[in-house]
């Protein structure tokens, strides 16, 4: 079952990375006057606001993916291992051949100082609070899972590779507990299937989390702990048929502020947990707006981590660029990861 979680949490972060590119920076509202209510993959339209995304065909991934991808192979490259350094190269070989899709000022200047030779716990950007980190990080979440060790080794990768390409604490911090939750996810089955139940379980733990590596973080904001009091909060008050414009405004997505760490990781969460054993948690991260390419890859991990890949839409999962490719990096991942156990 854990080898399905796991290729379901990837090949869910990719699907929703392709499903978000096309809209990425729209509004709630632009959305739905231009496509309606969007469940299928679609080429990005020639007036893009990003000119290397316009006339991208269906189904075409991201940095999102692109970098997920990456930490996996550093991974297979290690023999199911976590290394820095190795990481650090396929950083640097997927920068190279970047193909220009959306790829984030943060991870960008870090990477270029990487590939001028400063060490990884010297190349982040200092004041980088973007989604870099959150976007891609699901694959070490899927290799504790699988390994079970430690949470306490889990959080401490997780902020290595977080530090290495972003200096705002929120950023890191979004990513070390969506790499715990990816982790918890993937390696425990749900006896009862209900929203609450879910709740329940991740609720204390992204607390516990967040505090952990705010405490143990320089000049840290708490920035994440008090997002997550807020999705908390809104979860119980917000109504069951609220307008994904109306959920749009509490997370900021509708003002295109939701580029931010802070922001994506409150978004994503609440839409997860709204509708956690369902793809169209994914679609309403697509259509509520914003950052929707790495909002429906992060929810889309949270939910393939949950389900399993059985959760994703054929059509959609058929449409996916290099899926083939894709799906054999993973149960290679897997199998490297495992053979060490």
């Amino acid at each position: 079952m854990i080898f399905d979680k796991c290729r379901g949490s990837i090949l869910g972060l990719a699907c929703g990375d392709a499903l978000g590119v096309p809209v990425e920076t729209m509004s709630a509202r632009e959305i739905k006057e231009r496509y309606g209510y969007i469940k299928e993959l679609r080429p990005s339209p020639s007036d893009h606001r990003f000119p290397e995304v316009r006339n991208l065909l269906a189904g075409t991934t991201s940095d999102d993916t692109q970098l997920a991808r990456a930490i996996m192979q550093a991974v297979i490259n290690c023999d199911g291992n976590f290394d820095m350094e190795a990481i650090v190269e396929e950083h640097i070989l997927e920068y190279s051949r970047s193909y220009g899709r959306g790829w984030g000022g943060s991870t960008s200047k870090s990477c270029r100082r990487l590939q001028g030779g400063v060490h990884w716990s010297k190349s982040a950007e200092p004041n980088g609070g973007g989604n870099g980190v959150l976007m891609k990080i699901a694959p070490l979440g899927l290799m504790h899972a699988l390994t079970e060790e430690s949470t306490a080794l889990l959080i401490a990768r997780a902020m290595q590779l977080g530090e290495m390409t972003h200096g705002d604490p929120a950023a890191v911090t979004a990513g070390v507990v969506h790499a715990v939750m990816i982790k918890e996810l993937a390696g425990k089955e749900f006896q009862r299937k209900t929203k609450g139940d879910v709740l329940n379980e991740v609720s204390p733990l992204i607390t516990e989390t967040a505090a952990y590596v705010e405490k143990n973080l320089p000049d840290t904001t708490k920035k994440i702990s008090a997002m997550w009091s807020l999705v908390f909060e809104r979860l119980h008050r917000v109504a069951a048929g609220a307008s994904l414009g109306e959920i749009a405004c509490l997370f900021r997505t509708d003002t295109n502020n939701a580029f931010y760490s802070v922001d994506s990781f409150g978004l994503s969460y609440f839409l997860f947990i709204r509708n956690p054993f369902s793809f169209d948690a994914v679609f309403d991260a697509v259509n509520v707006g914003g950052d929707t390419d790495t909002n429906a890859a992060v929810v889309g991990s949270l939910v393939g981590a949950l389900n399993g890949a059985s959760v994703i839409p054929r059509h959609v999962l058929a449409g996916l660029e290099a899926r083939d490719e894709l799906e054999a990096q993973i149960t290679k991942f897997i199998k490297k990861v495992l053979s060490r156990n």
